[in-house]
């Protein structure tokens, strides 16, 4: 039994593509995905979506006229928990002249741009006030001490 999968994103939430390629044909699969959903699968390509940090198995059951083939990869994915990304402002509209507090969570650290106007009231940027003299939009990007990262505005 053998698969790929595109393992490209550690942050839960994620979706994992998976595909059998065991070298001789198989007629029949059986896909074990511990903490996936779903668990389990017969399909040859499946989609497992991961929703909780962890280290996770993956078993691959491969089927044929020749027999059985077991592909058993212990703790093969290390998921770690991605960045609910919550912002939160004072008010949503403003006057020239006022300011408007912005407090953001869900991660560790925040970078706003763009930075004119800004007042930075928390080291990693999770509290801050504008003070804008036009119309503008603020985008913040937001990172986890594990990588993890989300963006917002």
């Amino acid at each position: 039994a053998k698969f790929s999968n595109n393992d490209n994103d550690f942050c839960t939430p994620v979706q994992i593509d998976f595909a059998d390629e065991t070298e001789f044909y198989a007629d029949s699969v059986l896909w074990v995905f511990e903490g996936g959903l779903p668990a389990t699968s017969n399909d040859l390509s499946p989609k497992v979506e991961y929703n909780v940090a962890g280290k996770y198995d993956v078993t691959l059951i491969a089927y044929n006229e020749f027999g059985t083939d077991t592909l058993f990869l212990d703790d093969y994915f290390e998921f770690n928990e991605g960045v609910n990304l919550q912002i939160n402002a004072d008010k949503t509209t403003m006057c020239r002249g006022e300011f408007v507090t912005v407090e953001s969570s869900g991660a560790d650290v925040y970078t706003w741009s763009p930075v004119l106007s800004i007042t930075v009231l928390q080291a990693n940027q999770s509290r801050v006030r504008f003070s804008p003299n036009n119309t503008m939009t603020y985008n913040v990007s937001a990172t986890k001490n594990n990588g993890c990262s989300a963006s917002g505005s």
